[in-house]
Order: C-alpha cells, then structure tokens, then sequence
C-alpha cells in the first residue's frame, strides 16, 4: 500500500502511478493534439492550483517524450532560463556517457528516469561527439534541444518581468518551429499563471502562428470528489464518509492544489490513529493543519487588506467570508447586503458597505478581490484565497464536528 505522500501530492506535480489525478479529457486531448504537430509550441495557462504543471508533466510522460523543467524565479532574465536548460542538458550528456555500456541499468538519478529507453540509446551515439556547445546563448539551447530532442518546460513563467527576456524566449521558441524538420520533438512549453498569453511572452504575429494556447480550467466538484479524494481514501486503505467528501469538494473551488493539501493532512492523521473509517476529529485535525500550511502564504495579504480601524476591519472580514463561503465565483450585491443582515442582525443595503468592496479592490489592499463578470458582481482575485478565507472561517470547523459521516459511507 501507498505512503500518503506519494497519494496526495501538494507540494509538488502529480504525475506518479500511485498519486491521485481527475482526468479532463478535453484538455489532455487538445494538449496532445498540439504535441503532435509539426512545429509547435506551446503556452498553458490557468490560475495558481489548478494543475497546469501536473498535466503538462503527466501528458508528456504518458506520451514518452523526453523533457526538462526549468522554474522561473523573480529575479530570472532569459540568460538563467538558458544556463540552467544547458545545465540540465549537460547532465543528460554526462549520464549518457556514463550508461553508453548499460543502458538497461537503472541510474538513481531523478533527472535521468525522465528519459526515454528510446532517447537513451539515440543519445548513446552522441556521446563521442555533440553538435552543441554547453556556452550560455541562445543559439546553443537551440541546438541542444535540437540534438536531443527534448521539449523544454518553463514552469512559473509570470515570474518574469524582462520584455527583453520575454521577447529572447519568444525567439528560442520560433527558431523551434522554423527548424522542426531537423528533430519535431524539439519544442517549448510555456506554463504560467495568466489569463492570456500576452501576460507572460512578448508576443507578435510571428509567434501566435506558431503556439498553441492552451487554457486550464478548474474542475467541478463532482470530479474532486470522484477522482482525488474517494479514490485518494480507497488507495490508502481508508474510507470516508460521503457527506464528508461532498462538503471537502466543495471546500476546494475546483482546484486539484487544495483537494491534495486536504487529503495528505486529513489521511495523515487517519493514518496515525489506525483508522480505517476517517473520524469527525481526524477530519477537523486535518482541516486545521491544512489551514496552518496555508497560513504563512496567505493571512499576512489578508490582514493586510483587512487592516484599518475596529468598525472597518470588521465589516472588510464579514464581506470576505460572505463571498468566500458561497459555491459560485462570484456573488452580487443584494446577496452580500441580505448576508451581512443576518450577520449584523439589522438591515444592510448596498450602499451602506461599497466603499469596503472598493477598499478590498484598491492594490494597496493587495487586490484580494476583483470585479466580477456581471455587472455588480465580486469575486476572490485568487481562488486559493478565497478556499483559505472559507476554511479559515469557524463555519467550517463547527459544521464538521455537528455532522455524523459514520452513517454515510463512500
């Protein structure tokens, strides 16, 4: 049986047999349709969580493509991007050398599993002599991605703020393109958080005609439940009940980041009291831990934007927890007026908390909410947020510990 680290997979991207993934067939088929086609490149999009890195890394795998990923970092320019490319590059030379004479033997080197039986052995007839050079330039990661015919994966690329950066990496990726008859496996993902491309390269008619944009969406809560936490539980030998697994979907907004943060926490603790059925304390214990892993990210922006005088900071944490504990993305005015009513036990009308919306919108409020696609509408700038503000919120933690999952089993 599964350690619970190697089922829910937080803190990296889950692309091992044993770890928990909701299938999106649209997008997996899109993706692979892109890296069938002759010439090119590829750009991923979608808000922190929702899996981008995940399904770049367990597609390319599935279809046996040799890759190397390098992460962005704030202070990065295109030349980091290009010396640790030629970095990994070197060490696939190295360790092809070293395994010219066993290439069936196992190398205990997680860059080296990465590679193909296939690319091994094409790589073994490189090793006396390589048409690149290991020179940081731009020219040279061409040509060492061409020679080896790996696909480069940029991870965080809305980390990089350079537009001569931007415009470098925009040209590596149409030299790819325009030299795709030397090796059509050669290529470069660009994953990043952005709603559109433009956010993340210097883009010109040029390089739209050679990228695929691909965007990924959140995924419902039905497919949370299903794929991540039942299937997550079943592999670990535990069972949960389903009014608790419904209500831990829902907690996750459609991101596969939160769901695995949950479930390592709630089946650690399940785990550590010998529990085959996940108990109501195991469940709250778990929630609380997720919410103190989340903690150093998140609540210093939230008292940032919440800080201001008594009266203030009060109604700027009503509103949050308001939007945050509804299921849609966005909430309206009047359903925020008739929610803080309750809460205040008087009657609330728009105009008497609008200015604390604005407040929260201001970016020296760190932007932690933002207009809504409909008129009059609010929503959480980042979903992440808005899952902490929510969990964060003793509705949660009291409505977990008055409900019975025993009686309803998944």
């Amino acid at each position: 049986m599964p350690h619970v680290q190697d089922v829910f997979t937080p803190c990296s991207p889950s692309i091992t047999r044993t770890s928990v993934w909701a299938p999106r067939a649209i997008n997996e088929e899109l993706f692979a349709r892109a890296l069938n086609t002759h010439g090119r490149q590829i750009c991923v999009l979608g808000e922190t969580g929702v899996g981008k890195t995940s399904l770049v890394l367990r597609l390319l795998r599935q279809l046996d493509r040799s890759y190397i990923v390098v992460s962005c970092d704030r202070s990065f320019s295109a030349k980091d991007i290009f010396e640790k490319t030629l970095d990994n590059l070197k060490i696939l030379k190295i360790k092809s050398k070293q395994s010219s004479t066993e290439l069936d033997g196992e190398l205990k080197t997680s860059f080296w599993t990465f590679i193909s039986t296939r690319m091994r052995s094409a790589l073994k007839d490189q090793v006396e002599q390589t048409p690149w050079s290991e020179k940081v330039s731009k020219e040279n990661v061409i040509d060492g991605l061409l020679s080896t015919g790996m696909t480069l994966v940029i991870d965080d690329m809305e980390k990089m703020h350079c537009p001569t950066s931007k415009g470098l990496l925009a040209d590596c990726a149409k030299a790819l393109s325009d030299r795709a008859n030397v090796n059509p496996e050669a290529r470069i993902i660009f994953v990043g958080i952005a709603k559109n491309a433009s956010e993340i390269l210097d883009l010109d008619a040029s390089i739209k005609s050679r990228l695929s944009l691909q965007r990924i969406p959140v995924i419902d809560s039905k497919a949370v439940q299903q794929f991540l936490f039942e299937e997550g539980f079943r592999r670990l030998g535990l069972r949960c009940g389903a009014n608790y697994v419904f209500a831990l979907s829902n907690y996750c907004f459609g991101l596969p980041k939160i769901a695995h943060m949950l479930g390592f926490h709630i089946a650690t603790r399940a785990k550590n009291n010998n529990e085959e059925m996940v108990s109501s304390e195991s469940l709250r214990d778990g929630i609380i831990d997720a919410i103190q892993e989340m903690t150093p990210e998140f609540e210093p922006d939230l008292l940032h934007a919440i800080r201001s005088n008594s009266k203030s900071k009060k109604y700027c944490k009503h509103i949050l927890e308001i939007i945050a504990e509804n299921t849609s993305e966005e909430v309206d005015n009047r359903y925020i007026a008739k929610k803080l009513s309750e809460r205040l036990h008087t009657t609330i009308v728009p105009a008497d908390f609008s200015s604390w919306v604005s407040f929260l919108k201001k970016p020296e409020r760190r932007n932690i909410l933002q207009n809504g696609e409909a008129r009059g509408t609010h929503k959480f700038t980042s979903r992440l947020m808005k899952s902490y503000v929510y969990l964060k919120s003793m509705g949660v933690l009291q409505g977990l510990s008055t409900s019975d999952g025993r009686n309803n089993r998944s």
